[in-house]
């Protein structure tokens, strides 16, 4: 009678006499010297080894890695050809920043932070700037971006815009456009600089709320309005 009772199996179909089982094997295989402090960490970490969530489908499912021919085309190219025998000045260290935020529980895996490593260094080559640094990951409901953020070593000549609304932008590496950005869908992928920010997009975009696609040309269908694509808005 009492070894039924024991026997009797929850939803997941664990027993209460398979825990106590699962919870001392654990303690005489670990040894721990402090097992009665800890008992009650150690039973929650192997009832959590068969928790079945009732939500249908996988809760935080890794999502596989892109593995198609063009992307380790692009991956072994950008490996193979991005010099980083120079000084680094400029460069942040991506390992020691994502350690911090393994703290708080984000981040990025270490391959594709060598990846990102390497495509930061090739847009501060290929640009001209005299520093870039990760700005985040941007989910999108199609793709997701990259973005990176440079600081010009020498500001280019402002470009000559049509003035519509009485309000001129302001030029490059002043005021919102202090510095340059650039975004990507993948690390390995040619990272696309984004238009400076005009004055009436900075309104505009304070008055709607609006998913990003992951496509730079996506129309950004909204009511106000906005004045630009989905480049625009995500800058």
């Amino acid at each position: 009678m009492t070894k039924a009772f024991f026997k009797q199996t929850n939803s997941n179909g664990i027993s209460l006499h398979d825990h106590l089982t699962e919870v001392i094997h654990t303690l005489l295989a670990s040894k721990d010297q402090n097992a009665l402090e800890n008992l009650e960490n150690i039973s929650l970490e192997v009832k959590s080894k068969h928790f079945n969530a009732k939500e249908t489908g996988l809760k935080n499912a890794v999502l596989p890695a892109d593995t198609s021919e063009s992307w380790c085309t692009r991956t072994n190219k950008m490996i193979t050809s991005v010099d980083t025998s120079e000084d680094d000045e400029g460069l942040p260290n991506l390992y020691e920043e994502a350690a911090l935020f393994e703290w708080a529980g984000v981040g990025l895996a270490k391959e594709e932070l060598y990846r990102l490593f390497l495509a930061m260094t090739r847009i501060k080559s290929k640009e001209n700037l005299k520093a870039v640094r990760f700005f985040g990951k941007i989910l999108g409901t199609e793709q997701d971006y990259y973005v990176v953020e440079g600081t010009y070593a020498e500001v280019p000549p402002p470009p000559s815009t049509d003035v519509t609304d009485g309000v001129p932008p302001e030029p490059p590496g002043t005021g919102l456009n202090t510095h340059v950005y650039f975004v990507a869908n993948s690390t390995s992928a040619a990272f696309t600089r984004l238009p400076d920010v005009l004055p009436q997009q900075v309104v505009a975009c304070t008055t709607i709320k609006k998913y990003l696609t992951g496509n730079l040309d996506a129309p950004v269908n909204c009511f106000p309005p906005f004045p630009g694509a989905e480049a625009s808005l995500l800058r």
